[in-house]
């Protein structure tokens, strides 16, 4: 597990350090554990995007999370623009 929610904060906060994920992801897809790092950064980051925009249609959210994994420079772009670090 790499999030956990805590009630009392009523946030995700991350649990630990996940050695054998990190391996896992190694291993099978070839990333780095800063490469999966930022991803999941990336992927915060867009779901955060959608809460703050109120975004709740379910085509809308199917064309974003496409985008993402279709062209993820371009998506990043339009949602965030020069911010996109």
């Amino acid at each position: 597990m790499l999030f956990q929610y805590n009630v009392k904060q009523d946030a995700l906060v991350k649990a630990g350090n996940p050695k054998a994920f990190y391996q896992t992801l190694e291993m099978l897809a070839g990333l780095t554990k800063s490469e999966v790092d930022k991803e999941i950064a990336d992927k915060i980051r867009v779901l955060k995007h959608l809460v703050k925009n109120n975004i709740t249609n379910p085509d809308e959210i199917a064309l974003i999370v496409k985008n993402y994994y279709v062209n993820k420079k371009y998506l990043m772009n339009k949602l965030f623009g020069g911010k996109n670090k």
